[in-house]
């Protein structure tokens, strides 16, 4: 299988993008902002721990907000309708939620950057993600979800709980609903729906993290400056992620309909079929 047909699944069947963090190896199946795009990556640990099937990761001081983007970011390129789900854990180094505020990780959906544009120039950043870790409230644990329309982003924080936690997000068209399960998956909760008719049929999907984004105040006026220069602060968040899977999305036929707008609420029988989270 070739590397191009890895990672731009265009079939039915997108398991072939799951990754349960088993082998070292598959970290290469993953591509990286950073290395696409040619920024520095701002992480202090990486690497899969094959005894525990678990992907860790220590991000350094790093961010992401509107055309700020300075942590490590990895994708997979994904088209059409589907819902990716990951199971998680998100710490402090020693504590166990972030003692650093905006220190959080979790699933994030970007258009990919046109590559006629400089990376520096403003306006072309399009993405949205839902985190839990510590946002507002240094070490108390919390959801962040976050919206970003060309360069200017939008969020809302809610309260979360410590531990393992599922995330999900599902594509149906032009609709995207992030949901999230304390139970292992048994029962999930609907929590934002987003309208963004501007997001291109492929995607780039996966993981985000990153943490402590106000030492970088400094350079809020200077996006290149916030996304390249080392800080010499000392961030706190462990992500661990268990899996990623994929499911596509076929012959929706959603009976209740959702406006965008946030709703934290049980998710009804067959909302959970349509977006594959039964």
């Amino acid at each position: 299988m070739t590397q191009t047909a890895f990672f731009q699944a265009q079939q039915n069947d997108l398991s072939i993008l799951d990754d349960d963090f088993a082998s070292k190896s598959s970290l290469s199946n993953w591509q990286t902002h950073h290395q696409t795009e040619n920024w520095p990556g701002f992480t202090n640990k990486v690497e899969i721990k094959e005894l525990e099937s678990i992907f860790y990761i220590e991000p350094a001081i790093s961010g992401w907000y509107g055309e700020f983007h300075r942590s490590h970011f990895y994708f997979k390129l994904v088209t059409g309708n589907f819902s990716v789900i990951t199971k998680l854990k998100v710490t402090g180094i020693n504590t166990l939620s972030p003692t650093k505020g905006f220190s959080l990780a979790g699933l994030m959906l970007r258009s990919p950057r046109p590559g006629n544009i400089p990376k520096d120039r403003k306006g072309y950043e399009n993405w949205m993600f839902l985190s839990t870790g510590s946002a507002t409230k240094n070490g108390k644990p919390q959801f962040e979800s976050k919206n970003t329309i060309k360069g200017k982003s939008n969020l809302k924080v809610f309260p979360a709980k410590q531990g393992w936690i599922f995330l999900s997000i599902s594509r149906i068209d032009n609709k995207f609903y992030q949901c999230y399960s304390y139970d292992g998956g048994q029962q999930w909760k609907l929590l934002r729906v987003i309208d963004r008719a501007d997001m291109p049929n492929e995607l780039q999907v996966g993981m985000l993290s990153y943490s402590g984004f106000w030492s970088l105040l400094k350079w809020y006026f200077n996006s290149h400056k916030f996304n390249t220069k080392e800080s010499n602060n000392k961030s706190d968040l462990i992500a661990r992620f268990d899996f990623v899977k994929f499911k596509r999305i076929e012959n929706t036929n959603i009976n209740e309909k959702y406006k965008a707008g946030f709703f934290n609420q049980e998710m009804s029988v067959d909302l959970l079929k349509e977006l594959k989270l039964e």
